[in-house]
Protein backbone atom coordinates (compact mmCIF):
# COMPACT_ATOMS: atom_id res chain seq x y z
CA UNK A 1 0.00 0.00 0.00
CA UNK A 2 1.67 3.59 -0.86
CA UNK A 3 1.16 5.96 1.17
CA UNK A 4 0.44 8.84 -0.31
CA UNK A 5 1.66 12.63 0.76
CA UNK A 6 -0.83 15.59 0.03
CA UNK A 7 -0.01 19.28 -0.28
CA UNK A 8 -0.97 20.07 3.52
CA UNK A 9 1.92 20.52 5.64
CA UNK A 10 1.91 19.23 8.76
CA UNK A 11 3.44 18.98 12.68
CA UNK A 12 6.76 18.65 13.07
CA UNK A 13 9.68 18.13 14.36
CA UNK A 14 11.17 16.82 11.02
CA UNK A 15 9.41 20.10 9.50
CA UNK A 16 12.36 22.64 10.37
CA UNK A 17 14.66 20.47 8.52
CA UNK A 18 12.73 21.85 5.20
CA UNK A 19 14.11 25.48 6.03
CA UNK A 20 17.46 24.30 4.41
CA UNK A 21 16.67 24.01 0.73
CA UNK A 22 16.26 27.50 -0.88
CA UNK A 23 15.97 30.15 -3.86
CA UNK A 24 16.85 33.66 -3.21
CA UNK A 25 13.53 35.73 -3.11
CA UNK A 26 15.70 38.71 -3.90
CA UNK A 27 15.59 40.98 -1.00
CA UNK A 28 16.74 44.51 -1.37
CA UNK A 29 20.79 44.10 -0.68
CA UNK A 30 20.36 47.58 1.45
CA UNK A 31 16.93 47.48 3.18
CA UNK A 32 16.53 48.67 6.76
CA UNK A 33 15.23 45.63 7.85
CA UNK A 34 13.78 42.12 6.23
CA UNK A 35 10.54 40.46 7.49
CA UNK A 36 9.01 37.57 6.23
CA UNK A 37 6.14 38.08 4.37
CA UNK A 38 4.13 36.22 6.46
CA UNK A 39 5.06 38.18 9.41
CA UNK A 40 4.74 42.09 7.74
CA UNK A 41 1.13 42.25 9.93
CA UNK A 42 -1.22 40.12 6.89
CA UNK A 43 -1.80 37.29 8.07
CA UNK A 44 0.09 37.63 11.37
CA UNK A 45 2.07 39.97 13.14
CA UNK A 46 6.03 39.82 13.60
CA UNK A 47 5.38 38.78 17.03
CA UNK A 48 7.99 35.87 18.50
CA UNK A 49 5.38 33.41 18.11
CA UNK A 50 4.65 30.63 16.05
CA UNK A 51 1.14 30.74 14.21
CA UNK A 52 -1.01 29.03 12.10
CA UNK A 53 0.26 25.45 13.74
CA UNK A 54 -1.90 22.63 12.24
CA UNK A 55 -1.35 18.97 12.35
CA UNK A 56 -2.72 16.33 10.15
CA UNK A 57 -2.67 12.31 10.19
CA UNK A 58 -3.94 11.54 6.67
CA UNK A 59 -3.61 8.07 6.37
CA UNK A 60 -5.99 6.77 9.18
CA UNK A 61 -7.78 8.51 11.87
CA UNK A 62 -7.82 5.73 14.50
CA UNK A 63 -5.96 5.38 17.27
CA UNK A 64 -2.06 3.33 17.63
CA UNK A 65 -2.71 2.66 13.71
CA UNK A 66 0.23 3.24 11.25
CA UNK A 67 -0.24 6.97 9.63
CA UNK A 68 1.66 9.78 7.80
CA UNK A 69 1.87 12.76 9.61
CA UNK A 70 1.91 16.45 8.06
CA UNK A 71 2.26 19.44 9.83
CA UNK A 72 3.06 23.51 9.73
CA UNK A 73 3.22 26.35 10.61
CA UNK A 74 5.28 30.10 10.70
CA UNK A 75 7.35 31.36 13.32
CA UNK A 76 7.44 35.12 13.47
CA UNK A 77 9.60 37.37 15.61
CA UNK A 78 12.60 37.57 13.14
CA UNK A 79 13.82 41.25 11.82
CA UNK A 80 17.19 41.08 9.95
CA UNK A 81 18.65 44.48 10.16
CA UNK A 82 20.36 45.97 7.36
CA UNK A 83 23.25 48.43 7.64
CA UNK A 84 24.16 51.29 5.59
CA UNK A 85 26.92 48.89 3.88
CA UNK A 86 24.58 45.69 3.59
CA UNK A 87 25.54 44.22 6.46
CA UNK A 88 23.29 42.33 9.41
CA UNK A 89 23.96 41.72 12.13
CA UNK A 90 22.68 42.38 15.94
CA UNK A 91 21.49 45.71 16.13
CA UNK A 92 21.26 45.92 19.96
CA UNK A 93 18.08 46.29 20.72
CA UNK A 94 15.74 44.69 22.64
CA UNK A 95 13.77 42.52 21.18
CA UNK A 96 16.94 41.52 19.28
CA UNK A 97 17.28 42.15 15.48
CA UNK A 98 19.47 40.82 12.90
CA UNK A 99 20.88 37.35 13.41
CA UNK A 100 19.85 37.60 17.05
CA UNK A 101 16.08 37.21 16.73
CA UNK A 102 16.76 33.70 14.03
CA UNK A 103 14.64 30.84 14.89
CA UNK A 104 17.01 28.46 14.78
CA UNK A 105 15.07 25.63 17.03
CA UNK A 106 11.72 23.83 17.06
CA UNK A 107 10.38 21.86 19.05
CA UNK A 108 7.18 19.63 19.14
CA UNK A 109 5.76 17.66 21.69
CA UNK A 110 3.45 15.05 20.55
CA UNK A 111 0.17 13.87 22.43
CA UNK A 112 0.24 10.69 24.41
CA UNK A 113 0.35 7.74 22.84
CA UNK A 114 2.13 8.40 19.72
CA UNK A 115 4.97 6.20 18.54
CA UNK A 116 8.15 6.88 16.72
CA UNK A 117 9.91 4.16 14.94
CA UNK A 118 13.64 4.43 15.92
CA UNK A 119 15.74 4.80 13.53
CA UNK A 120 18.19 1.99 14.60
CA UNK A 121 15.32 0.04 12.93
CA UNK A 122 15.40 1.58 9.61
CA UNK A 123 17.88 0.97 6.62
CA UNK A 124 20.34 3.70 7.23
CA UNK A 125 19.53 6.79 4.89
CA UNK A 126 15.90 5.64 4.63
CA UNK A 127 13.64 8.01 2.70
CA UNK A 128 11.43 9.49 5.40
CA UNK A 129 9.74 12.76 3.75
CA UNK A 130 9.69 16.29 2.92
CA UNK A 131 10.19 19.27 4.61
CA UNK A 132 9.50 22.48 2.53
CA UNK A 133 9.28 25.77 4.28
CA UNK A 134 11.08 29.10 3.71
CA UNK A 135 14.38 30.71 5.85
CA UNK A 136 15.76 34.15 6.47
CA UNK A 137 19.61 33.90 6.13
CA UNK A 138 21.86 36.83 8.30
CA UNK A 139 24.53 36.97 6.12
CA UNK A 140 27.48 39.33 4.77
CA UNK A 141 27.80 41.42 1.44
CA UNK A 142 24.42 42.25 0.92
CA UNK A 143 23.27 38.77 1.11
CA UNK A 144 20.83 38.80 3.67
CA UNK A 145 17.34 37.82 2.70
CA UNK A 146 14.28 35.20 3.22
CA UNK A 147 14.71 32.04 1.20
CA UNK A 148 12.64 29.32 -0.05
CA UNK A 149 12.52 25.62 -0.28
CA UNK A 150 12.41 22.01 0.54
CA UNK A 151 14.52 19.67 2.10
CA UNK A 152 14.37 15.86 1.67
CA UNK A 153 14.48 14.11 5.24
CA UNK A 154 16.08 10.36 5.46
CA UNK A 155 16.98 8.90 8.40
CA UNK A 156 20.44 9.00 10.13
CA UNK A 157 21.61 5.86 11.91
CA UNK A 158 25.21 6.74 13.02
CA UNK A 159 24.76 10.21 15.04
CA UNK A 160 28.76 11.17 14.86
CA UNK A 161 29.34 14.31 13.31
CA UNK A 162 25.09 15.31 13.48
CA UNK A 163 23.17 17.79 15.67
CA UNK A 164 21.21 14.82 17.19
CA UNK A 165 22.00 14.15 21.27
CA UNK A 166 22.94 10.64 22.34
CA UNK A 167 19.68 9.90 24.38
CA UNK A 168 17.85 10.69 20.76
CA UNK A 169 16.01 7.40 19.67
CA UNK A 170 15.76 8.64 16.20
CA UNK A 171 17.63 11.19 13.99
CA UNK A 172 17.05 12.40 10.91
CA UNK A 173 19.32 14.51 8.44
CA UNK A 174 17.68 17.17 5.83
CA UNK A 175 20.12 18.04 3.08
CA UNK A 176 18.72 20.75 0.63
CA UNK A 177 20.39 23.25 -1.87
CA UNK A 178 20.43 27.10 -2.64
CA UNK A 179 21.55 28.55 -5.54
CA UNK A 180 23.41 25.27 -5.89
CA UNK A 181 25.02 25.44 -2.58
CA UNK A 182 24.24 22.81 0.00
CA UNK A 183 22.73 23.31 2.84
CA UNK A 184 22.12 20.40 6.05
CA UNK A 185 20.08 20.64 8.85
CA UNK A 186 19.11 17.62 11.53
CA UNK A 187 15.76 16.83 13.88
CA UNK A 188 15.70 13.80 16.11
CA UNK A 189 13.76 12.64 18.68
CA UNK A 190 13.85 12.22 22.61
CA UNK A 191 11.62 10.60 25.29
CA UNK A 192 11.27 11.83 28.32
CA UNK A 193 10.77 9.96 32.07
CA UNK A 194 6.61 10.24 31.21
CA UNK A 195 7.04 8.10 27.92
CA UNK A 196 6.30 11.53 25.77
CA UNK A 197 8.28 12.10 22.98
CA UNK A 198 9.45 15.41 21.60
CA UNK A 199 10.65 16.32 17.82
CA UNK A 200 13.46 18.86 17.60
CA UNK A 201 14.87 20.16 14.86
CA UNK A 202 18.05 22.46 15.31
CA UNK A 203 19.59 24.93 13.28
CA UNK A 204 20.78 24.69 9.56
CA UNK A 205 23.85 25.00 8.51
CA UNK A 206 24.64 26.54 5.33
CA UNK A 207 27.57 26.55 2.96
CA UNK A 208 28.38 29.54 0.79
CA UNK A 209 31.56 31.75 0.00
CA UNK A 210 29.82 34.37 2.32
CA UNK A 211 29.07 33.99 5.73
CA UNK A 212 25.78 32.95 7.01
CA UNK A 213 23.70 32.09 9.40
CA UNK A 214 20.04 30.59 8.32
CA UNK A 215 16.23 30.66 10.83
CA UNK A 216 13.71 29.40 9.93
CA UNK A 217 9.81 31.15 9.19
CA UNK A 218 7.71 29.02 7.53
CA UNK A 219 8.17 25.69 8.48
CA UNK A 220 6.37 22.24 6.90
CA UNK A 221 6.77 18.13 7.18
CA UNK A 222 5.09 15.68 5.33
CA UNK A 223 6.45 12.91 6.67
CA UNK A 224 5.63 9.18 5.15
CA UNK A 225 3.99 6.43 7.46
CA UNK A 226 6.30 4.02 5.70
CA UNK A 227 10.16 4.40 5.83
CA UNK A 228 10.82 4.66 1.74
CA UNK A 229 14.35 3.08 -0.01
CA UNK A 230 17.69 5.19 0.64
CA UNK A 231 17.82 5.71 -3.49
CA UNK A 232 14.41 6.66 -3.83
CA UNK A 233 12.27 9.86 -2.93
CA UNK A 234 9.17 8.41 -2.47
CA UNK A 235 7.04 6.70 0.21
CA UNK A 236 7.36 2.81 0.93
CA UNK A 237 4.46 0.31 1.70
CA UNK A 238 3.44 -2.13 4.36
CA UNK A 239 5.99 -4.15 3.70
CA UNK A 240 8.16 -1.04 4.86
CA UNK A 241 9.35 -0.49 8.45
CA UNK A 242 6.48 1.80 9.91
CA UNK A 243 7.46 5.63 10.76
CA UNK A 244 4.41 7.09 13.04
CA UNK A 245 1.62 5.51 14.70
CA UNK A 246 -1.33 7.23 15.94
CA UNK A 247 -1.82 8.66 19.68
CA UNK A 248 -4.53 7.86 22.44
CA UNK A 249 -7.95 8.12 21.55
CA UNK A 250 -8.92 11.94 21.87
CA UNK A 251 -12.37 14.14 20.80
CA UNK A 252 -13.22 16.69 18.41
CA UNK A 253 -11.38 19.52 19.92
CA UNK A 254 -9.13 17.33 22.25
CA UNK A 255 -11.50 18.34 25.35
CA UNK A 256 -9.92 15.06 27.35
CA UNK A 257 -6.30 16.15 26.74
CA UNK A 258 -5.53 13.78 24.13
CA UNK A 259 -4.24 14.26 20.79
CA UNK A 260 -2.72 17.96 21.55
CA UNK A 261 0.73 18.83 19.59
CA UNK A 262 2.41 21.49 21.25
CA UNK A 263 4.92 23.57 18.90
CA UNK A 264 7.48 26.04 20.60
CA UNK A 265 11.10 27.95 19.05
CA UNK A 266 13.96 29.28 20.29
CA UNK A 267 15.65 32.27 18.76
CA UNK A 268 19.55 32.85 18.13
CA UNK A 269 20.10 34.20 21.43
CA UNK A 270 18.84 31.53 23.01
CA UNK A 271 17.63 32.46 26.12
CA UNK A 272 13.89 33.73 24.57
CA UNK A 273 11.40 30.71 23.58
CA UNK A 274 7.78 31.13 22.52
CA UNK A 275 4.85 30.18 24.80
CA UNK A 276 3.21 26.82 23.24
CA UNK A 277 0.61 26.52 21.16
CA UNK A 278 -1.46 23.78 20.01
CA UNK A 279 -2.77 21.74 17.27
CA UNK A 280 -5.52 19.06 17.77
CA UNK A 281 -5.78 15.52 16.26
CA UNK A 282 -8.76 13.89 17.19
CA UNK A 283 -8.50 9.92 16.78
CA UNK A 284 -10.75 7.25 16.93
CA UNK A 285 -10.33 4.33 19.93
CA UNK A 286 -9.78 0.71 17.50
CA UNK A 287 -13.03 0.08 16.23
CA UNK A 288 -15.32 -2.50 17.99
CA UNK A 289 -18.62 -3.19 18.10
CA UNK A 290 -20.94 -2.04 20.90
CA UNK A 291 -24.15 -4.05 22.18
CA UNK A 292 -26.37 -5.13 25.26
CA UNK A 293 -24.11 -7.55 26.92
CA UNK A 294 -28.15 -9.08 27.64
CA UNK A 295 -28.37 -10.27 24.27
CA UNK A 296 -25.14 -12.47 24.04
CA UNK A 297 -27.34 -15.06 24.26
CA UNK A 298 -28.98 -14.16 20.72
CA UNK A 299 -25.97 -13.09 18.71
CA UNK A 300 -27.37 -12.59 14.97
CA UNK A 301 -30.80 -12.82 16.24
CA UNK A 302 -33.27 -9.46 15.87
CA UNK A 303 -36.44 -9.50 18.03
CA UNK A 304 -38.32 -8.99 21.44
CA UNK A 305 -37.44 -11.53 24.22
CA UNK A 306 -37.77 -12.38 27.68
CA UNK A 307 -41.43 -10.65 26.92
CA UNK A 308 -43.74 -10.09 30.29
CA UNK A 309 -46.84 -8.36 31.83
CA UNK A 310 -47.91 -7.97 35.03
CA UNK A 311 -51.13 -5.80 36.77
CA UNK A 312 -49.49 -5.91 40.41
CA UNK A 313 -52.33 -4.03 42.21
CA UNK A 314 -55.28 -6.46 40.96
CA UNK A 315 -56.08 -9.61 38.80
CA UNK A 316 -59.80 -8.69 39.19
CA UNK A 317 -61.58 -8.35 35.79
CA UNK A 318 -62.32 -4.50 35.67
CA UNK A 319 -60.42 -3.71 38.23
CA UNK A 320 -58.02 -0.52 38.54
CA UNK A 321 -54.24 -1.49 38.67
CA UNK A 322 -50.89 -0.53 37.74
CA UNK A 323 -49.26 -2.38 34.81
CA UNK A 324 -45.72 -3.25 34.59
CA UNK A 325 -43.87 -4.59 31.05
CA UNK A 326 -40.41 -6.51 30.66
CA UNK A 327 -38.94 -7.08 27.44
CA UNK A 328 -35.47 -7.83 25.62
CA UNK A 329 -34.76 -6.30 22.47
CA UNK A 330 -31.94 -7.65 20.25
CA UNK A 331 -30.50 -6.90 17.22
CA UNK A 332 -29.37 -3.34 17.82
CA UNK A 333 -25.28 -2.81 17.54
CA UNK A 334 -23.39 0.70 17.26
CA UNK A 335 -19.95 1.23 16.42
CA UNK A 336 -17.11 4.23 16.70
CA UNK A 337 -15.73 3.80 12.75
CA UNK A 338 -16.89 7.50 12.11
CA UNK A 339 -17.12 10.38 14.38
CA UNK A 340 -20.99 10.81 14.00
CA UNK A 341 -23.93 9.09 14.95
CA UNK A 342 -25.99 9.64 12.05
CA UNK A 343 -22.90 7.39 10.43
CA UNK A 344 -22.48 4.79 12.73
CA UNK A 345 -25.11 2.12 12.59
CA UNK A 346 -28.06 4.32 14.09
CA UNK A 347 -30.01 2.25 11.36
CA UNK A 348 -30.27 -0.74 13.91
CA UNK A 349 -31.22 1.14 16.93
CA UNK A 350 -34.83 0.68 18.33
CA UNK A 351 -36.92 3.45 17.24
CA UNK A 352 -40.21 2.93 19.38
CA UNK A 353 -42.28 -0.54 21.69
CA UNK A 354 -45.53 -0.94 20.58
CA UNK A 355 -47.83 -3.20 23.12
CA UNK A 356 -51.14 -3.67 21.82
CA UNK A 357 -53.58 -4.25 25.05
CA UNK A 358 -56.36 -6.43 25.37
CA UNK A 359 -60.07 -6.19 24.52
CA UNK A 360 -61.63 -4.46 27.60
CA UNK A 361 -58.57 -2.38 28.75
CA UNK A 362 -59.57 0.99 29.33
CA UNK A 363 -56.83 4.29 30.04
CA UNK A 364 -57.22 7.28 31.31
CA UNK A 365 -56.98 10.40 28.86
CA UNK A 366 -54.44 12.95 30.11
CA UNK A 367 -56.46 15.67 28.92
CA UNK A 368 -58.76 15.07 31.83
CA UNK A 369 -55.33 15.16 34.55
CA UNK A 370 -53.10 17.13 35.80
CA UNK A 371 -50.14 18.23 33.59
CA UNK A 372 -46.77 16.88 35.26
CA UNK A 373 -48.47 14.26 37.10
CA UNK A 374 -46.67 11.74 38.32
CA UNK A 375 -47.63 8.11 36.65
CA UNK A 376 -44.92 6.01 37.11
CA UNK A 377 -40.95 4.82 36.30
CA UNK A 378 -38.96 3.09 34.20
CA UNK A 379 -35.62 1.44 33.97
CA UNK A 380 -34.32 1.23 30.22
CA UNK A 381 -30.94 -0.22 29.04
CA UNK A 382 -29.45 1.67 26.34
CA UNK A 383 -27.17 2.04 23.30
CA UNK A 384 -25.88 5.78 22.82
CA UNK A 385 -22.80 7.82 22.62
CA UNK A 386 -20.99 10.22 24.65
CA UNK A 387 -21.89 13.52 25.29
CA UNK A 388 -19.30 14.49 21.93
CA UNK A 389 -21.43 12.03 20.00
CA UNK A 390 -18.19 10.16 19.34
CA UNK A 391 -17.76 7.40 21.30
CA UNK A 392 -20.54 4.51 21.63
CA UNK A 393 -21.40 3.55 24.96
CA UNK A 394 -23.41 1.26 26.82
CA UNK A 395 -25.22 2.19 29.97
CA UNK A 396 -27.64 -0.13 32.01
CA UNK A 397 -30.17 0.61 34.42
CA UNK A 398 -31.22 4.16 33.78
CA UNK A 399 -33.91 5.25 35.81
CA UNK A 400 -36.85 7.63 34.27
CA UNK A 401 -39.81 9.47 36.00
CA UNK A 402 -42.78 9.42 33.85
CA UNK A 403 -45.72 12.26 33.92
CA UNK A 404 -48.10 13.55 31.76
CA UNK A 405 -47.32 15.54 29.17
CA UNK A 406 -49.67 18.18 27.57
CA UNK A 407 -47.32 20.11 26.35
CA UNK A 408 -46.54 20.81 22.44
CA UNK A 409 -43.74 19.49 20.45
CA UNK A 410 -43.50 16.51 21.97
CA UNK A 411 -43.35 12.56 20.03
CA UNK A 412 -47.05 11.98 21.04
CA UNK A 413 -48.85 12.26 17.69
CA UNK A 414 -51.46 14.21 17.38
CA UNK A 415 -54.86 12.74 19.11
CA UNK A 416 -53.25 10.48 21.28
CA UNK A 417 -55.40 9.33 24.37
CA UNK A 418 -52.82 9.45 26.80
CA UNK A 419 -49.02 11.48 26.62
CA UNK A 420 -46.15 10.72 29.02
CA UNK A 421 -42.44 11.98 29.20
CA UNK A 422 -40.05 9.86 30.61
CA UNK A 423 -37.17 12.10 32.70
CA UNK A 424 -33.73 10.48 33.91
CA UNK A 425 -32.80 10.69 37.67
CA UNK A 426 -30.45 8.24 37.68
CA UNK A 427 -27.90 6.11 35.77
CA UNK A 428 -24.66 6.90 32.98
CA UNK A 429 -26.25 9.11 30.22
CA UNK A 430 -29.09 11.90 31.10
CA UNK A 431 -31.93 11.67 28.86
CA UNK A 432 -35.69 11.60 28.04
CA UNK A 433 -37.96 9.80 26.07
CA UNK A 434 -42.52 10.09 25.61
CA UNK A 435 -44.72 7.41 25.57
CA UNK A 436 -48.19 7.54 24.51
CA UNK A 437 -51.32 5.70 24.46
CA UNK A 438 -53.76 5.26 21.14
CA UNK A 439 -56.94 3.78 20.56
CA UNK A 440 -58.35 1.64 17.22
CA UNK A 441 -61.80 0.39 17.28
CA UNK A 442 -61.46 0.31 20.62
CA UNK A 443 -58.19 -1.35 22.04
CA UNK A 444 -55.50 0.58 23.16
CA UNK A 445 -51.97 0.18 22.11
CA UNK A 446 -48.57 1.61 24.34
CA UNK A 447 -46.05 3.17 22.74
CA UNK A 448 -42.69 3.49 24.62
CA UNK A 449 -40.60 5.44 22.42
CA UNK A 450 -37.01 5.89 21.95
CA UNK A 451 -34.52 7.74 24.55
CA UNK A 452 -32.69 11.06 23.86
CA UNK A 453 -29.47 11.50 25.00
CA UNK A 454 -29.43 15.34 26.40
CA UNK A 455 -25.70 14.90 27.36
CA UNK A 456 -25.29 15.72 24.03
CA UNK A 457 -28.08 17.99 22.67
CA UNK A 458 -30.56 15.71 22.44
CA UNK A 459 -28.87 13.16 20.46
CA UNK A 460 -31.00 9.75 19.55
CA UNK A 461 -30.23 6.52 21.53
CA UNK A 462 -32.01 3.40 21.38
CA UNK A 463 -33.75 1.29 24.61
CA UNK A 464 -32.13 -2.27 24.48
CA UNK A 465 -33.81 -3.55 27.32
CA UNK A 466 -36.87 -2.15 29.72
CA UNK A 467 -36.05 -3.82 32.60
CA UNK A 468 -39.44 -2.55 34.33
CA UNK A 469 -41.93 0.06 32.60
CA UNK A 470 -43.89 0.61 36.03
CA UNK A 471 -47.51 2.57 35.21
CA UNK A 472 -49.82 3.52 38.48
CA UNK A 473 -53.05 2.47 39.07
CA UNK A 474 -53.86 6.21 40.27
CA UNK A 475 -52.52 9.32 38.97
CA UNK A 476 -50.56 10.82 41.44
CA UNK A 477 -49.33 14.69 42.44
CA UNK A 478 -47.37 16.79 40.22
CA UNK A 479 -45.13 17.81 42.89
CA UNK A 480 -44.51 14.11 44.46
CA UNK A 481 -42.78 11.46 43.27
CA UNK A 482 -45.52 8.45 43.77
CA UNK A 483 -48.72 6.88 42.96
CA UNK A 484 -52.27 8.04 43.98
CA UNK A 485 -54.50 6.15 46.35
CA UNK A 486 -57.09 6.61 44.26
CA UNK A 487 -59.25 8.22 47.09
Amino acid sequence: MQSTLRSVLPVGSVAVIALSTVLIMGAPAFADHIIDEDCDGTPYPNSFQVFGFDVETPDSSISGEVSGMESSGVACGTILHIDEFGWCGPSGQDPPQGYESLNVRLEMKLPEGVEINPTANLPDGAYVGIAPGRAAICADQGQSTILRGSAVVRAKQDIAGTDCPVEAIACYEGTSSFQGYPGLSYSWVTQDENERLTMTTGPMHIYAPVFAIGGFTKFGVRLCAYAGSPADEDCGDISQPWLVKNGAPSVPGCLNDKGIFEALITNYRGDETTTPVGACVPWLPVPEIVTDPACEPHLGEFGLFDFEVDTPDSHIAWAVSGVTINMLSCGSEITNTSRFFDQNGSGTLVDRFEIVEPPGVDVARTADMTDDAFVGTASVNVLSWDRFAYYPIFASDITLELRVDQSEGTDCPAGTTACYKGTSTGGDISGHNWSWVTEDSGRFTLTIGGYYNDDFEGTPAGITKINEFALCGYVGDPFGSSCGSGS
